[in-house]
C-alpha cells in the first residue's frame, strides 16, 4: 500500500493528528526530531502494521545527566509528558474532524497511551484515571496550540516530512506573536507574594469565628489588665486585642471585629430591652 491510496480529505486528518503529536511534545519540552504523513508499513512487536504518518521524538531528554532518585522523577515526568503527547494526534483529529474515520490515524496511539497507562499507574482504575486526566490535558493543550497545529498540517500537506527544527521554525512566528498578545497581561498578574497573601486572606475568610474566640481574646486581655492593676478597659484595646487574636489564630481580622460588634450589639439590646421591661 503506498500514499496514492490516501484520498485529500484523508491526508488533511491525519496531517493535523501528527501536528497535534507534534506540537503539543513540543509545547511539553519534549524533543521532536521528525514528523512524517503517508501510509508505510512500520514494525512493532514483531508484526508489520500500517499506519498513516509518525513523529519521532528524541531520548536526549533522558540523558541529563541526573541519577539515582533524580533519574527516576525524570523518567516519570517525560512517560507522563509523552502519555499526554500521544493522545494529542486523537484530540487535534477530533478537534478538526469530529466524525472521521481515517484507519491508519490512531492505528499506534492506543497500544501506546495503554503501555504508557501500565507503567505510570498501580491499578487498573489508576490506569483509567491516569488516560482519562491525560486526554484532558491534550486536548485543553491542543486547543491552546491550535494556531500552531493549522499552521504545521498545512505544511505538511504540501511535502510528507518535516524535521524537528524546521516545525520550529513554522510554528514560531505564532507562538512569538500569541506571546506579544499577552505580554501586557502578564505585566497585570500578581507577585508570588501577591498571591500567597491573597491565598492567605481567602483561606481565613473561608474559617468562620467562633464566641470561644471572641472569649479567649477578651478573658486574656481582662487577665493582663488585672495582673497589671489596671481597672479601665478601654473599647478600642478591646477591639485590637480580638483582631490580634484573630491574626495569630490564623482567621480573617474583619470577621472577628464584625463577630464582636454583632455580639456587643445584641447585649447591648438585652440590657435596654430588661430595662425598659
Amino acid at each position: 500500500m503506498d500514499d496514492r491510496s490516501l484520498t485529500r480529505k484523508e491526508r488533511k486528518v491525519i496531517a493535523h493528528h501528527e501536528a497535534g503529536h507534534a506540537v503539543v511534545a513540543h509545547a511539553l519540552k519534549l524533543r521532536v526530531t521528525k514528523i512524517r504523513i503517508g501510509v508505510e508499513e512500520i514494525e512493532r512487536d514483531g508484526v508489520m502494521r500500517t499506519a498513516g504518518g509518525s513523529v519521532t521524538l528524541s531520548g536526549d531528554h533522558l540523558r541529563a545527566g541526573v541519577g539515582g532518585d533524580a533519574a527516576a522523577i525524570v523518567a516519570r515526568a517525560v512517560a507522563q509528558a509523552n502519555l499526554i503527547s500521544t493522545l494529542a494526534g486523537p484530540a487535534a483529529q477530533r478537534k478538526y474532524a469530529p466524525r472521521s474515520r481515517v484507519p491508519y490515524a490512531a492505528r499506534f496511539d492506543d497500544d501506546d497511551a495503554d503501555d504508557l497507562a501500565v507503567l505510570l499507574a498501580r491499578c487498573p482504575a489508576g490506569e483509567t484515571a491516569l488516560r482519562r486526566f491525560a486526554y484532558r490535558e491534550a486536548a485543553a493543550l491542543v486547543a491552546a496550540e491550535w494556531p500552531a497545529v493549522e499552521a504545521l498540517a498545512a505544511e505538511l500537506m504540501t511535502r510528507d516530512e518535516i524535521s524537528g527544527e524546521e516545525m520550529i521554525e513554522i510554528i514560531r512566528p505564532i507562538q512569538e506573536a500569541r506571546a506579544a498578545r499577552i505580554a501586557p497581561a502578564l505585566d497585570l498578574l500578581p507577585t508570588q507574594a501577591e498571591a500567597e497573601e491573597h491565598t492567605e486572606r481567602k483561606r481565613r475568610k473561608a474559617r468562620p469565628v467562633s464566641k470561644r474566640v471572641i472569649a479567649d481574646a477578651i478573658f486574656c486581655l481582662v487577665e493582663r489588665h488585672l495582673a497589671a492593676g489596671d481597672r479601665v478597659l478601654d473599647f478600642a484595646e478591646l477591639r485590637a486585642q480580638v483582631e490580634t487574636w484573630a491574626l495569630l489564630s490564623r482567621l480573617d481580622p474583619e470577621n472577628a471585629l464584625q463577630k464582636l460588634d454583632a455580639l456587643v450589639e445584641k447585649r447591648r439590646d438585652q440590657i435596654q430591652w430588661r430595662a425598659v421591661g
